[in-house]
């Protein structure tokens, strides 16, 4: 195939390879900007609360606060998250602190000392000593607003609803501590889940490591001597490899494997398993597949890598990859089959390079 005709890849310096993971970026979840619209809901309640109990200077505030929680949530909009949460922290303490003056601790508006407090957990990036010592600020106000106000008495109008106050307080804290409690729970399973890509994962290819290769085939083996589903083992190896890491580096030899990689990827059936074995070596886990129909596979992908046209700034020569294809046997150690499949890869190479030798 020539010309227009070819397919290509192109060899570039990686930029995303963060933990050797072929995955769907994550969605752009932002648990403050959540934050900010109840916070802008609640202070648009309370404008209409203080206005209905006489506290008129309250409801001027809140104005103040709807502009500071927008303020914030734009910040929030553009990646300035620490300055974000930093302004809806101190709005939270500043209004708790005058509420609780104004209508007295019987109205549980000094409660959102506690939401203060979750605040700090969402700024990204501070080290534990200084979120420590900035928590300690909300709860040290709310030890001294417990302290002197005490005794302040209710002074506006429909006192029999202090009690609702009170209690639609107490459901907004509460609401704020569940959903704390949720987004600590996400996180956790975020970072679980990234290590147990890490722990799988080559970081260069974004392929399957070879601990995880050594697992999908004792899962295929298992699968085979139950069910009798026939799988196959491709080995390859990158013709050539050393002599184009020597001639042009290790960075053109590290884009060189990821631009192969990426070929095994998309070309690949989505049932099939390819991790990188090791330096240029992959293996191929082809499932549910007898060993005639696994050839013709790796033999198309071949020809596929034969074929792509390897477009960078170095005067790179064709890439070409040898392959070796063996076909799972009833009752063989995982360890002989991949030594037989290995076998037929040098055998391969020995042939002159860029070609499929399977068991005979």
């Amino acid at each position: 195939m020539t010309g227009s005709g070819k397919s290509g890849f192109t060899l570039l310096p990686d930029k995303n390879s963060l933990s050797g993971v072929d995955r769907a970026p994550e969605q752009d979840y932002n648990p403050f900007g959540v934050i900010c619209i109840a916070g802008l809901a609640a202070h648009f309640s309370f404008i209409f609360l203080f206005a209905f109990i006489g506290a008129n200077h309250l409801a001027i505030l809140n104005l103040f606060s709807i502009g500071i929680w927008l303020a914030a949530f734009l910040l929030s909009r553009k990646k300035r998250i620490a300055s974000a949460v930093l302004l809806a922290l101190f709005e939270v303490m500043g209004h708790a602190i005058i509420a609780s003056i104004s209508l007295g601790l019987s109205t549980g508006f000094h409660l959102y000392m506690w939401a203060a407090m979750l605040l700090v957990g969402t700024i990204p990036g501070i080290p534990l000593r200084y979120s420590s010592l900035l928590a300690s600020l909300p709860l040290l106000l709310l030890v001294t607003l417990e302290m002197t106000l005490g005794d302040v008495p209710y002074a506006f109008k429909y006192p029999e609803y202090v009690r609702y106050m009170l209690l639609g307080n107490i459901l907004i804290t509460g609401a704020s501590l569940l959903f704390a409690g949720f987004n600590i729970r996400r996180e956790d399973n975020r970072q679980r889940q990234r290590l147990i890509e890490l722990a799988n994962h080559d970081d260069l290819t974004r392929l399957y490591n070879r601990r995880f290769g050594h697992q999908a085939l004792e899962q295929s083996k298992r699968q085979a001597e139950r069910n009798g589903q026939p799988f196959c083992v491709a080995m390859a190896d990158i013709d050539y490899f050393k002599k184009l890491n020597d001639t042009f580096g290790h960075d053109a030899g590290d884009a060189v494997l990821r631009g192969v990689a990426e070929c095994f990827r998309t070309r690949l059936r989505k049932s099939d398993t390819v991790c990188r074995w090791g330096g240029e070596e992959f293996l191929i886990l082809i499932s549910n597949s007898a060993l005639d129909s696994a050839t013709k596979l790796v033999e198309s992908l071949r020809i596929s890598i034969q074929d792509t046209e390897v477009k960078s700034t170095l005067p790179l020569p064709g890439i070409t990859v040898s392959f070796g294809v063996a076909q799972f046997e009833p009752g063989e150690p995982i360890d002989k089959l991949i030594i037989r499949a290995d076998n037929l890869l040098y055998q391969a190479k020995a042939e002159g390079r860029n070609r499929t030798v399977r068991q005979s």
